[in-house]
């Protein structure tokens, strides 16, 4: 894993916005685009996408199916949103 790939991934915005994309469908509905910005970093420390994304030779690997394939965004998109859920303390009880 390089950190200097992971800090170009995170101001790719074509990336940025795949993953957008990807948590709209999976329900972010209030601000996808700042929900996926705000965890940029988070995603590009997903195993395998640095190595994913150094290998590319498009001209814009993020925007590159072939560089972070859409099933690995949906997989880390899920990882995130389900620790986000399980880190949520549950609703307090209803007062009788």
């Amino acid at each position: 894993m390089s950190y200097l790939v992971q800090s170009q991934m995170a101001r790719d915005y074509g990336l940025i916005m795949r993953i957008a994309a990807c948590a709209a469908a999976e329900g972010i509905v209030d601000r996808p685009e700042s929900w996926a910005d705000d965890r940029r970093i988070r995603f590009m420390a997903s195993p395998g996408w640095a190595e994913a994304y150094g290998r590319c030779e498009c001209e814009k690997p993020g925007e590159c199916e072939t560089s972070i394939p859409d099933d690995m965004i949906l997989a880390a998109v899920r990882d995130v949103i389900a620790a986000e859920l399980a880190a949520t303390p549950p609703a307090p009880d209803p007062v009788e």
